[in-house]
C-alpha cells in the first residue's frame, strides 16, 4: 500500500482517482455535486463525519475547494443532502414495490412496506446508522414523506374496511419510527446471514403490525 492510500481518506482519493481519470476536467455541475457527494459518504465511512474536513472531500472528489462551495454552504448542508438522498430512493424502491399488488390488498400492501422497509435500511445499514441519529434526522431529510406514505397506506385499508385507525398518520410515524428503532436495536449477528436478520426483524415487526393495525377491524 503506498502513503497516499494509508493516509487518512487515502482509500477514497484512490476511488475517486479512478473514476476521474479519464473524464474531462470540466464537469456539469449536477455530476460535481454528485461526485462531491460520493467522496463525502466513502470518508465519513472510513474515517467519520467530524474527522473529515471539507479540503478532504474536494480532493477525494477531484475538484477544487471553492467548487464545494458553489454546492454546499457547510459539511452539514451536505450532509442533509446525503440524508435526503437516501430517503428519495428508499421511497422509490418501495413505490415500485407496492404498485406490483392491486390497490385492493390492502393487508399485502402493509407487509410489504414492513418488507421492503427493513429490506432496504438493512442493505444499506452503515449508511443509514451514520446519516440518521433519531426521528429528526429522518423529518430533515424528507422522512416526513415516509411517514405520509404508510398513512396513505393505511388511510386507504380504513376506508376499504380492511382495519379501523382513529389517526392514520399517528400510527404511521409511531410505525416508521417504531421500525427504524427495532433495526437499530436488533444489530446483525456474528455470522447471520443479511436474510436471516431481515426475517428476524421483519417477524418482529409484523407482530406490531398485526396488533396495531391488522386486529383493529
Amino acid at each position: 500500500m503506498d502513503e497516499a492510500s494509508s493516509a487518512p481518506g487515502g482509500a477514497a482519493r484512490g476511488r475517486a482517482r479512478g473514476r476521474t481519470g479519464s473524464q474531462p476536467r470540466t464537469k456539469p455541475a449536477e455530476q460535481r455535486r454528485d461526485d462531491l457527494m460520493a467522496a463525502a459518504e466513502a470518508l465519513f465511512l472510513e474515517q467519520g463525519i467530524e474527522a473529515t474536513t471539507v479540503e478532504q472531500i474536494t480532493v477525494a472528489a477531484g475538484v477544487a475547494k471553492g467548487t464545494f462551495y458553489l454546492q454546499f454552504k457547510t459539511k452539514e448542508e451536505l450532509l442533509d443532502a446525503l440524508r435526503r438522498r437516501f430517503v428519495e430512493r428508499y421511497l422509490v424502491e418501495l413505490e415500485v414495490a407496492i404498485r406490483e399488488l392491486p390497490a385492493n390488498h390492502h393487508a399485502a400492501r402493509l407487509g410489504l412496506w414492513t418488507a421492503v422497509t427493513i429490506g432496504v435500511f438493512l442493505d444499506r445499514d452503515r449508511q443509514r446508522r451514520l446519516l440518521f441519529q433519531g426521528p429528526r434526522d429522518y423529518a430533515a431529510a424528507g422522512g416526513d414523506a415516509a411517514v405520509a406514505r404508510l398513512a396513505e397506506l393505511l388511510a386507504a385499508g380504513g376506508r376499504a374496511g380492511a382495519w379501523s385507525l382513529p389517526d392514520a398518520r399517528a400510527a404511521a410515524a409511531f410505525l416508521f419510527h417504531g421500525l427504524c428503532g427495532l433495526l437499530d436495536a436488533g444489530a446483525r449477528p456474528t455470522g447471520a446471514s443479511l436474510a436471516d436478520t431481515a426475517a428476524a426483524i421483519e417477524d418482529a415487526a409484523m407482530v406490531v403490525v398485526e396488533r396495531l393495525v391488522l386486529a383493529s377491524d
